[in-house]
């Protein structure tokens, strides 16, 4: 079963002469469980694409659909809780709200989602993240790692 399917994505930017085709035509299926890497040069698109496919921009044209939710059919407010509930992203920059601790970091999708913490899960990727000494500390005082682990 498909839990990704990128069809014939294409992404534009600007026009004319300063025209760059990010993406031209690009298909892709990925199947539950599967594992895949996305490689290329500088600037061939991989960025693009992956923010494509995560629901973060929209392509020119084309179709992405992530376990079976056609996502060029929802409303921002239904997207983002889509994402929210059912889509990882680990960014280059981590995207860690700078005012709030390690901890509070952590559990701010699930708060935002309106959930309950499942506090022995989250204590479970802690210990496997190597960061439980790190728990009160703010993004600033943590090496790049530090905060990729906590992304």
């Amino acid at each position: 079963m498909n839990i990704l399917k990128a069809v014939n994505l294409r992404k534009i930017y600007g026009q004319g002469e300063t025209e760059v085709k990010a993406l031209d035509g690009v298909n892709l299926e990925v199947e539950k469980g599967e594992f895949i890497a996305i490689v290329g040069t500088s600037g061939s698109g991989k960025s693009t694409m992956l923010h494509i496919i995560g629901g973060l921009d929209n392509p020119t044209s084309g179709q992405v659909i992530v376990d079976g939710q056609n996502l060029s059919h929802m409303t921002d407010e239904e997207l983002t809780i889509f994402r929210r509930r059912n889509i990882g992203f680990v960014f280059q920059q981590y995207n860690l709200v700078p005012m709030l601790n390690v901890w509070e970091n952590i559990i701010l999708p699930v708060k935002l989602d309106g959930k309950k913490i499942e506090k022995k899960y989250v204590d479970e990727i802690i210990d496997t993240l190597g960061i439980r000494t790190k728990l009160e500390n703010l993004p600033s005082a943590l090496s790049g790692g530090q905060q990729q682990r906590v992304a």
